[in-house]
């Protein structure tokens, strides 16, 4: 396992035309958000004939078109998260994912709740989160491999993630810099130091490079973030990678610079599941 991440500083331009000294001084200026001094992610290459409001644009719309292609996928998930201001323990996680109808299966194989599996499907199966437990299980006070279901909006169940299962994989981040770009387009001067475009940089969990955007969130945008902060966002830039246009890599701060939000889907495989992969009686016999 690898250091924890942390904010990145870096930039190749903002979204705008002011020099990257000015972008820096303003990103100081904003209340309460704490630069990193060592950042984890290193600029490599920038399309210098490319706008950066541009190269946004262009990842944004990418990841929503290879969401578009995708049935499912499944792969290794990495997830640190600050829940209810209670920082989780790290957590390694096989993740399978079906886009339509939805429908999410965690496997929990690393220290931290070592087989704890749960997995729900859109109106299958009384159409309720089902759980095994791991020893320890702070879902319920029960021994290990008991079985129990419950409604998506149940606290046993909220209490363990920081965003819905029905938000699982990746569409929580695509739909929100989607909803980003929006703002942007609709108000580009207002927004002009809402995004920069960090171009390629090497992080330490992948070997290839990523293309990277830098993220300032405003206060009271995001339910979850009510005093801001920041979100790095990392997309696989390889063609021939069946990730190709997705975010593999997303960091988030609070207004402090405190993480709140790590995850990493590795080795990601397209997959075409079928109601069978996530019946819980078929899973949980295994």
């Amino acid at each position: 396992m690898t250091d924890p991440p942390t904010s990145v500083a870096i930039s190749t331009n903002p979204l705008g035309t002011q020099s990257n000294a000015q972008s820096n001084n303003q990103l100081h200026a904003q209340p309460n958000i704490q630069p990193s001094l060592q950042p984890h992610a290193q600029p490599v290459a920038h399309v210098e004939s490319e706008n950066p409001h541009s190269a946004f644009k262009r990842l944004v719309r990418q990841s929503q078109e290879s969401l578009k292609k995708i049935d499912g996928f499944e792969c290794l998930l990495k997830r640190r998260e600050v829940i209810n201001d209670s920082k989780q323990p790290e957590e390694l996680i096989q993740f399978r994912f079906r886009k339509a109808p939805l429908a999410v299966h965690f496997k929990w194989i690393g220290q931290e709740a070592n087989g704890r599996e749960l997995v729900y499907a859109k109106g299958l199966f009384n159409d309720r989160a089902h759980i095994l437990t791991a020893k320890g299980d702070g879902f319920v006070l029960m021994p290990a491999k008991k079985r129990f279901d419950f409604a998506l909006d149940d606290s046993n169940i909220k209490s363990k993630s920081r965003y819905d299962l029905r938000e699982g994989g990746m569409m929580k981040s695509i739909d929100q810099l989607g909803r980003v770009l929006q703002e942007i387009e609709r108000d580009p001067k207002g927004n002009r130091e809402r995004v920069r475009y960090l171009g390629k940089v090497k992080r330490p969990e992948c070997a290839a490079l990523l293309e990277g955007v830098d993220e300032y969130i405003p206060p009271k945008w995001e339910p979850l973030l009510p005093k801001g902060g920041r979100r790095q966002t990392f997309f696989d830039c390889q063609p021939d990678s069946p990730s190709f246009g997705l975010p593999v890599v997303i960091v988030a701060h609070d207004h402090l610079g405190r993480e709140v939000e790590y995850y990493h889907f590795d080795r990601l495989k397209l997959t075409r599941f079928t109601d069978a992969d996530f019946d819980p009686d078929r899973l949980f016999k295994k």
